[in-house]
């Protein structure tokens, strides 16, 4: 997906991360965690912006959604999903995941 800032946002499920890339497609950053691990994801499968611009990746190994900062800084973690392949955010802030185990669509705000 691209940004507001025209950043591109790639979500590497083989390497449990998202890279995001400026316009011409230099490396600018990756979300994969911190040294603890506390905040590392497993397959990310979607990626959705909400209004603020915050990054919501859908981690299939996970089964959670996990919210960056657009400079990458985590923010938090919600829902209790099986399999999350795809998200989608409103315009008002729902977040819509599909859940590939279930077939289910779930909404969170």
């Amino acid at each position: 997906i691209v940004d507001q800032r025209d950043r591109i946002l790639v979500a590497d499920n083989n390497n449990n991360r998202v890279v995001i890339l400026n316009e011409a497609g230099t490396w600018l950053l990756t979300l994969n965690g911190d040294v603890t691990g506390l905040h590392t994801f497993q397959y990310p499968y979607g990626l959705a912006l909400d209004p603020q611009g915050n990054i919501h990746v859908a981690a299939w190994g996970s089964n959670i959604i996990k919210v960056f900062t657009p400079e990458g800084t985590y923010v938090r973690s919600y829902g209790d999903v099986k399999r999350p392949s795809g998200i989608a955010i409103d315009e008002e802030g729902y977040s819509l995941v599909v859940e590939c185990n279930d077939g289910c669509l779930s909404i969170f705000d």
